[in-house]
């Protein structure tokens, strides 16, 4: 019982500070002037910052739980001398004995399980809650970058990137070249450009769950082709994107040859993105 309580006590992963924190910490050392437009922006990404901070403990306890329901499976069996989940199941013990602390544990993923009833032979996992990301435009110069490198440095507990947009659409042309060269010299038939967007994005968003993009804006009809098929798969796959821009969405191609391509990319930017303008002097 000593060991349950140790478990039951077990703090919540220490959240790290979150971005407007961070440049309320610069301001008072005297090395930014506060602006209330970035102030605005820090908000909205203050607000993702705490979503994925709780996503993640969500999943932590989600883990724990599933590892309670297994040793509960095989009760007189040695339980394992490792465990990086949040709740050590060493210290849990039997289910029997935790249902009698049901609705206690303070963790919701934990308290499902001690809730389901012993006749469930499988544990039913919680369903990850994606938010929405945040894209940001304004003038040049506005402090969009100084925003976002605030929120990046922040955010632990997941797999993130940080890239220019350009550099980022070179590395997709050849990936995706790559990927054909090596369909011919293993004699196969290379997949179509619409399977082969998918597969790439479902890799990027295994790569980089929270992808942070520097001066997005489309240039050419190849990108504008590109982009609809490749974030409609990693949007699917779960992909968290922060952008900054020089316009706004309905103008990252505009005046480019066959817009029609790019028009249902935005459409769906806007669906997974709150846009946020960054104005001001």
């Amino acid at each position: 019982r000593k060991a349950v309580r140790a478990a039951l006590s077990t703090p919540r992963t220490a959240r790290t500070p979150g971005p407007l924190a961070r440049y309320g910490q610069l301001v008072t050392k005297g090395r930014l002037r506060r602006d209330a437009a970035q102030v605005a922006v820090l908000e909205h990404l203050g607000r993702l910052h705490r979503v994925l901070a709780r996503e993640r403990e969500a999943r932590d306890a989600d883990a724990a739980a599933r590892a309670v329901w297994a040793t509960s499976a095989k009760e007189d069996e040695e339980p394992p001398k490792e465990c990086s989940s949040m709740i050590d199941p060493r210290a849990v013990g039997r289910k029997a004995e935790l249902r009698k602390r049901r609705g206690t544990t303070g963790s919701e993923a934990l308290d499902r399980v001690l809730n389901q009833s012993k006749s469930d032979e499988v544990y039913e996992p919680r369903q990850p809650r994606i938010p929405k990301g945040l894209y940001v435009h304004g003038h040049v110069g506005r402090g969009k970058s100084l925003c976002c490198d605030l929120f990046f440095e922040g955010l632990s507990g997941y797999k993130k990137r940080r890239v220019h947009f350009h550099q980022f659409m070179l590395e997709v042309h050849r990936r995706l070249h790559d990927a054909r060269a090596e369909c011919k010299r293993q004699h196969r038939r290379p997949p179509s450009t619409r399977d082969a967007l998918k597969a790439l994005g479902r890799e990027l968003a295994e790569e980089a769950e929270v992808l942070v993009f520097d001066e997005m804006q489309i240039t050419d009809v190849a990108d504008a082709m590109v982009a609809r098929q490749l974030f409609d798969a990693c949007w699917d796959a779960g992909l968290v994107l922060v952008a900054t821009s020089n316009r706004p969405p309905e103008a990252l191609y505009e005046g480019g040859p066959n817009r029609q391509y790019c028009s249902p990319f935005v459409t769906r930017l806007r669906e997974q993105c709150r846009v946020v303008c960054l104005d001001g002097e």
